[in-house]
């Protein structure tokens, strides 16, 4: 197999195509909460995880053989495509336990946080994305947003409350590390090699954690669920995933994440419609919010500091 991608240049602003994008794989990555309470009713959490990731891997896998593409890179390149896998690993291992001790409303604020561990990830680790006044002051109106929206579920918590918010956020660092991977010794690969080593790692660690916790019972598929699983599994995770990461490779990361914050906005209105879960005056307030977040992150006229001498 040959490998003939060619890593896509940054850009220092967001084309409307990347934005149409981004907005797209927030409505579809919406969708995906919803697929996930959908397979909780027959399908344990960590086997989800497992079984998800593992049809992703196997389907890429086919796709990048069909392309011809290559997914080994030399020893030095799979260290950090094991590290990524890990870390992707362990994120969904802690998201999982935390969510277990805190609630769903306050696991959707603290997941949210990750936009603001990627402004220091990018200020420190990342070149021409500099910490700004105008990206936190937008960053903080979108995440204020989501507060609103979700401020209705805000409850008291108590010691394993605690517990369980402090690994969500852990949860929400990982996600920041994620993307200096991407942005740095991962930014040469083709996203599917990515996602698909990714991938490949959840499903092994994942299995073997869920054969060893969760064991084989608890397991009730129904159609619903299938349907469910493979909207998760091919849509939200396969395809939005590879999109993502082709987006993280070729725009500043601080102005992509921004949008993060339409994802639960999608996810409540989806709850909405197809689940008839009740919304109120939050829901317009939050989306206003996030809205205006995102416009202040994006705006003004940034002149990208030059990259060294031999590229970033």
């Amino acid at each position: 197999m040959t490998n003939q991608w060619v890593a896509p240049l940054e850009r220092p602003r967001l084309d409307p195509l990347s934005v149409l994008t981004i907005v797209g794989l927030c409505f579809l990555w919406g969708g995906s909460f919803i697929s996930i309470k959908v397979c909780l009713r027959g399908v344990p959490p960590m086997g989800l995880a497992a079984l998800r990731f593992g049809l992703v891997a196997l389907c890429l896998g086919l796709y990048l053989r069909w392309r011809g593409l290559s997914l080994w890179f030399g020893r030095e390149t799979f260290r950090w495509l094991a590290v990524s896998g890990l870390l992707l690993s362990a994120q969904m291992l802690i998201l999982f336990v935390g969510m277990q001790f805190t609630t769903a409303g306050r696991s959707a604020i603290l997941l949210n946080l990750q936009p603001f561990f990627v402004l220091l990830v990018a200020h420190f680790f990342l070149d021409r994305d500099p910490l700004t006044p105008r990206k936190v002051s937008g960053t903080t109106v979108a995440f204020a947003g989501v507060v609103v929206l979700f401020a209705a579920r805000w409850t008291e918590v108590d010691a394993l409350g605690m517990l369980g918010d402090s690994l969500i956020v852990l949860s929400a660092m990982g996600w920041s590390l994620q993307v200096l991977l991407l942005k740095r010794p991962l930014a040469h690969l083709p996203p599917a090699s990515v996602v698909t080593w990714q991938s490949l790692f959840v499903a092994v660690v994942g299995g073997t954690v869920a054969l060893a916790l969760e064991g084989r019972d608890g397991y009730h598929i129904t159609p619903l669920i299938v349907v469910a699983f493979l909207y998760l599994s091919l849509v939200a995770a396969a395809f939005c995933y590879v999109v993502y990461i082709h987006l993280v490779q070729r725009t500043l990361a601080t102005q992509l994440h921004s949008f993060v914050f339409l994802t639960p906005v999608f996810s409540v209105m989806g709850g909405a419609i197809l689940l008839g879960e009740a919304v109120g005056w939050s829901l317009v307030v939050g989306l206003v919010c996030v809205g205006t977040g995102i416009i202040v992150v994006n705006s003004g006229h940034p002149t990208p500091a030059p990259l060294p001498e031999g590229g970033g």
